[in-house]
């Protein structure tokens, strides 16, 4: 292992890396939460015609300056037809939200203005009309040709509402990379066998899975393979040609069957750093293929494994792909003292309601083995090295397992 690099500093190291996943067209009922790589400019203008505002009726602009107070209604303007129009300034179309503006009108009169009934209408007593009002002109929002939803902006509803409406039946958006994630160890078994004494079911799987998963991020393969030096190296060759990012969990740290910086090495790999100064997960391993993979080894121990995924992969991923950190700030809910020189990751569960930011409180843990302590966290506070201890109260930064 080599000497140990504080959390920020392993961060940088990640992004300066240059990585690149390209762009890919996907159909617009599959681009929900994806990030636009080209902008969508207005196919026509925004809106596409004047537009009427309220139910109504609409009447001239003559009409409107010379105080004109009873009106003949000659038709029905509904959203969806084609526009009627009038001739005289005392005829009047009545009109729906959103319908076309008929020809001739100018202003907009709301159903509450009106008295009477029929064919014939007048205002209320007191109510003036200006020219223009209540109507929704013409290019108003948006001319043809404009930018309406910028290249970098993550597809939520709006945007792709805004998509729909100029008919992108498929949108451009930055690619995401391949993944693939690989268990390792002797002592593993599929969650379908029934161990034996000295043997475990493969949990971290699940773990790191779903995270990638709930971040948007499914992976393509997963697998586990035993500490055989041979077998491991062939899985590896294999994983490279057909993945841009391979996590690793297990076999990193210097045990005799921790084959995988070696075999990382061997396999034309360039170490980016292999320790960092963080209680748990201090063997972390992060490297580069010769193709220009990522390779993310994380230490076997649970809770170790989990909390690097979470704490190093996803937020670069996400930095990459342009979408926002899903970290917060929270408030410690007790006092922790700590006196190493390590970053501390503390699975907390987080308490919202609170004025100002959310109380996290930290769960008892067994250490980086203790899996079961994880499953009622919502995720972990990084208290940053250099301090001997946090006092309730404290603001640090905290990271979910899921994005809220």
């Amino acid at each position: 292992m080599q000497t140990p690099i504080p959390v920020a500093e392993a961060c940088r190291r990640l992004d300066d890396l240059a990585l690149r996943w390209g762009t890919t067209r996907l159909p617009l009922e599959s681009a929900a939460g994806r990030v636009l790589a080209e902008p969508l400019r207005a196919d026509r203008d925004f809106p596409p015609f004047d537009r009427v505002a309220m139910d109504g009726i609409a009447i001239s602009a003559g009409a409107a300056a010379e105080g004109r107070r009873d009106f003949a209604v000659i038709g029905i303007q509904a959203a969806g037809d084609p526009p009627l129009a009038i001739k005289l300034d005392g005829e009047a179309v009545e009109v729906m939200t959103g319908a076309v503006l008929p020809g001739g009108t100018a202003a907009v009169v709301p159903v509450e203005d009106l008295e009477g009934k029929g064919p014939r209408l007048r205002l209320r007593e007191g109510v003036h009309v200006r020219s223009g009002q209540n109507i929704h002109g013409r290019a108003s929002d948006a001319p043809a040709g404009s930018v309406l939803v910028p290249e970098g902006q993550v597809l939520h509803g709006p945007a792709l509402a805004v998509a729909a409406s100029v008919g992108a039946t498929a949108v451009e958006v930055r690619g995401r990379p391949r993944i693939a994630v690989l268990s390792t160890g002797s002592e593993l078994v599929d969650v379908s066998e029934t161990p034996a004494p000295h043997q475990i079911r493969v949990s971290n799987l699940s773990a790191l899975r779903a995270g990638l998963e709930l971040d948007g991020h499914p992976p393509s393969w997963t697998g586990r393979v035993s500490d055989d030096r041979a077998l491991l190296a062939r899985k590896l060759s294999t994983l490279f040609e057909a993945h841009d990012v391979v996590v690793l969990s297990g076999g990193v740290s210097q045990g005799r069957y921790d084959h995988v910086p070696s075999l990382l090495e061997d396999l034309g790999c360039c170490i980016l750093f292999h320790g960092v100064k963080q209680r748990p997960g201090r063997p972390l391993l992060a490297a580069t293929g010769r193709e220009g993979q990522l390779v993310l080894a994380l230490p076997g121990n649970p809770v170790s494994s989990v909390v690097c995924l979470h704490r190093f992969l996803l937020p670069l991923l996400r930095r990459r792909e342009g979408r926002p950190a899903t970290v917060r700030r929270a408030h410690l809910a007790k006092p922790v003292r700590w006196g190493r020189p390590l970053s501390l990751f503390l699975a907390c569960s987080l308490e919202d309601g609170h004025p100002g930011l959310p109380m996290a409180n930290p769960l008892p843990s067994g250490g980086s083995g203790d899996l079961a302590s994880l499953a009622g966290s919502d995720g972990f506070l990084e208290l940053e090295e250099g301090r001997a201890g946090w006092e309730a109260g404290d603001e640090a930064t905290f990271w979910p397992w899921a994005p809220r």
